[in-house]
């Protein structure tokens, strides 16, 4: 027999509900339902967690379902939940599952026979599922700075259909912005147009940094000027972001980057500070253990000895209270210890102190873990040393622990939020990618086609019965769409070259290096593949031509070289790129410090590159010296690549 499922069903429309509670108790006995009509009484019901699943109605009379989706997902309301509507539309189904929705169901006539089996199949899924719960959905509150009245309905028309959690406000300009801040408004991020009325984009982010404001700030423009981008990257921006079309979808993806890049960095702030004090805390331990002052110490740590002769043992106060303890309620045994110590570290430990005994070191330390009383596994820091006697024998092991558990979760958590940066960053470059390879696309495709007919009318022209007096200006004309079309070649081959996507990575570096060279004050080149090699993720293709790009770009510009050589190789289960040139090399930590300080994205954007494919990055220079560039990309995937 099926075990037993509780629903609690929310719908106005008491003839459907009865029908629905009618066909299960005939057909799926297993099923147990309790009905309410209003979303109110549905969500108060919800929040005792008593419940196998939550089936909810779209059309209730105090709430839609979706809105009734977000707030199960922002109290983090773990019971699988699926909404059912009566007319079917793409856009609810999709705000649904993005509001973390387990299933989707229109109410299509005959839908009622096969409703069972769908909701046996949510249940089902999430019995099996193995990790940790579906993290809840944040609300995120953005305040949108710009005199433009139309922005603010599009952007929040957009944010509605793909990021719900995001709700928009809007101020026309800087003093207004100023004024919601100075009152006390909470903002999640602040989003501002560069252009405004009286104050620019530039001088608000100054503005607001002075009122030592750290809110997360991105930049929208109209122009991709370096200047600008560079000076609000200087003063605090967290991104800047160019108008141009399917930008929203990009800004969504921004928008969370540069939220999670601050809470990561509050977090780090408050991890670091409270590591120090961790610290601080141990150098005290150190010098209190000296002393035996048990007074000073029983405060703050638990303390514990061990005589290796008569095996007596001792546990202070405060080592049992880290358990949850009385004084009282353990008694003063080794065996205590190793009937709590977690499994997987008990051999560990022993082998530790047996290897201690024989042979003992300075800042004898262990992190392992101790079983609470209410069955948790907590984390400890042990420190100890050894009392010898006059003859230099061991007889006594001391020491103390402290409870790091926290430190433990937060570190968990800092990996998991930068674990989740670089898949933005992924995700990012990926969309430019993608944007680049549209774009090429467009400008060979389509802009090319409209200039190849316009070219072709005006030869036609040229035809006309009195050709002499216009044939000139026809010929001008057509000299002029004629230099077009190699500009606009060549800006499409710059942003995403055809050979990358068609023939690999091998065709595409000769075609680069072929393309360097037929420029003027070019370097000699030398490039040096194997034409057998085979192709390899379109993402480290993607990534090694960048890089190879960019080097060279490097060389052109800065090295003054003569030669420069390129080197693709497969080795050792990896690929392997090198960019070497006789040039007048440089001081690469010099280079860096400049590159974090100004924001220059040449060096950083390849090393960032490497770290999101699992590739390794080498840069080797010196004045006078030339310079070397090297990195060596993975063949397999990196272990959590999603």
């Amino acid at each position: 027999m099926s075990a037993p499922i509780t629903v609690l069903y929310a719908e106005s429309n008491p003839a459907d509900a009865e029908a629905t509670r009618t066909y299960f108790a005939r057909h799926a006995p297993e099923f147990g339902f309790e009905l309410t009509d209003n979303a109110a009484d549905f969500l108060a019901r919800a929040r005792h967690h008593e419940h196998s699943l939550l089936l909810v109605e779209q059309r209730l009379p105090d709430l839609e379902g979706v809105e009734v989706l977000r707030t199960l997902a922002q109290e983090g309301i773990q019971a699988p939940v699926v909404l059912v509507t009566g007319a079917g539309d793409p856009n609810l189904a999709t705000q649904a599952l993005r509001l973390r929705a387990d299933d989707y169901i229109p109410k299509r006539p005959g839908y009622l026979p096969a409703l069972p089996a769908r909701l046996r199949a949510v249940v089902e899924r999430r019995r099996q599922f193995v990790g940790p719960p579906p993290r809840r959905v944040i609300p995120r509150r953005i305040l949108l700075i710009d005199d433009n009245p139309a922005e603010a309905p599009l952007l929040t028309a957009h944010l509605t259909r793909h990021a719900p959690h995001i709700t928009i406000e809007t101020a026309p300009d800087a003093d207004h912005a100023l004024r919601l801040l100075q009152a006390g408004q909470i903002f999640d991020l602040l989003l501002c147009d560069f252009m405004l009325p009286g104050m620019n984009g530039l001088d608000l982010i100054a503005e607001i940094r002075r009122r030592g404001l750290q809110t997360p700030f991105i930049l929208l423009t109209d122009l991709g000027n370096e200047d600008v981008i560079v000076a609000a990257l200087k003063l605090g921006a967290s991104d800047y972001l160019l108008k141009r079309e399917g930008h929203y979808t990009e800004l969504v993806l921004r928008i969370e980057l540069a939220i999670d890049r601050h809470g990561l960095q509050l977090a780090n702030d408050r991890a670091a500070a409270e590591l120090a004090e961790r610290q601080r805390a141990l150098s005290a331990l150190s010098e209190s253990e000296r002393q035996l002052n048990h007074a000073l110490e029983a405060g703050r740590i638990g303390l514990w000895s061990w005589e290796l002769a008569t095996l007596k043992t001792y546990f202070s106060p405060r080592w049992k209270a880290q358990l949850g303890y009385a004084d009282h309620e353990i008694p003063n045994r080794l065996a205590e210890w190793f009937d709590r110590c977690h499994p997987d570290d008990a051999a560990r430990m022993l082998d530790l102190r047996t290897r201690y005994l024989a042979d003992s070191w300075s800042d004898y330390s262990a992190e392992y873990r101790l079983r609470h009383r209410d069955g948790t596994w907590r984390w400890f820091l042990l420190r100890a040393e050894l009392d010898h006697d006059e003859q230099g024998n061991p007889v006594c092991m001391r020491g103390s622990q402290i409870d790091i558990t926290e430190i433990k979760e937060r570190q968990a958590e800092l990996d998991h939020a930068t674990a989740r940066l670089q898949q933005l960053s992924r995700r990012l470059l990926e969309i430019q990618e993608a944007e680049r390879r549209h774009l090429a696309r467009e400008l060979h495709d389509e802009i090319g086609q409209v200039l190849t007919a316009t070219k072709m009318h005006l030869q036609s022209a040229a035809l006309h019965p009195e050709p002499d007096r216009i044939s000139g200006q026809f010929q001008d004309a057509v000299a002029l769409l004629d230099s077009l079309f190699v500009q606009i070649r060549s800006l499409s081959l710059d942003l995403r070259p055809p050979l990358l996507d068609d023939l690999g990575l091998e065709r595409a570096l000769h075609w680069l290096t072929e393309r360097q060279q037929a420029r003027a004050s070019t370097p000699r080149i030398i490039l040096h593949t194997d034409a057998s090699m085979a192709r390899c993720d379109p993402a480290i293709e993607t990534s090694c031509f960048r890089i190879a790009q960019e080097a060279l770009t490097n060389v052109i510009r800065h090295a003054q070289a003569n030669t420069v050589t390129l080197t693709l190789e497969e080795e050792n289960g990896a690929l392997r790129l090198s960019v070497r040139d006789d040039g007048c090399g440089f001081d690469t930590e010099a280079a860096r410090l400049r590159a974090e300080r100004h924001g220059n994205l040449g060096l950083v954007g390849m090393q960032e590159r490497l770290i999101l494919v699992g590739g390794a990055f080498t840069l080797r220079s010196a004045p006078g010296r030339g310079t070397l560039v090297e990195a060596i990309f993975p063949l397999s995937p990196p272990p959590n690549t999603p």
